[in-house]
């Protein structure tokens, strides 16, 4: 009974390893002060860190552009203090990192009494998403620009148009007061 315990503990393992080893995402085992305790051959490849060694104690958060540090940190402090994952997306210092956005999930992990010892962040490169999202957005905000100006240039006409049909009105009646009718 034992050895079949055992065995299924050692599948499992190496199930666990094929699933990190495969993975592109970044999964990062961080402590409690944000210093890497673990992170996964993806995480390692995105961060261009040579070995796990190089990896341990690097404070993840400063790969991330300075302007969203406190966000990030802010979020981390709420799910360790909340006890639950919570998200964001992050932009990456180019010199830390071959993905220029990532889609963020940090989790809390508790020890046998409860209290947590560590948080779990996993992160997936969204870079494409986000180009897509400012394409999108300057499209957006040229079609209204051009609504703008298409608009105003009916109003205008309107406008105009108005303003051609009194002239026409005052020119027939002075017409007609020339012509004494």
């Amino acid at each position: 009974m034992q050895q079949d315990y055992n065995k299924d503990c050692s599948d499992e393992k190496e199930k666990f390893e094929m699933l990190m080893e495969s993975s592109p995402d970044c999964i990062k085992l961080f402590n409690l002060d944000n210093k890497i305790e673990y992170m996964s051959p993806g995480g390692l490849k995105e961060h261009n860190f040579r070995s796990l060694d190089e990896a341990i104690g690097f404070d993840w958060t400063l790969s991330v552009v300075p302007e969203q540090r406190e966000e990030i940190r802010g979020v981390i402090a709420r799910s360790i203090a909340e006890k639950k994952p919570m998200s964001l997306d992050v932009k990456h210092l180019p010199e830390f990192a071959d993905r220029e956005w990532c889609h963020l999930i940090v989790n809390p992990v508790f020890d046998k009494k409860g209290e947590v010892k560590y948080f779990v962040g996993i992160s997936r490169d969204i870079s494409e998403r986000k180009q897509s999202e400012e394409i999108l957005k300057k499209t957006v905000i040229e079609q209204d620009r051009m609504n703008k100006i298409m608009t105003g240039r009916e109003l205008k006409m309107i406008e105009l148009k108005k303003e051609n049909a009194q002239l026409k009105m005052e020119l027939e009646r002075n017409r007609k007061e020339n012509l004494g009718e």
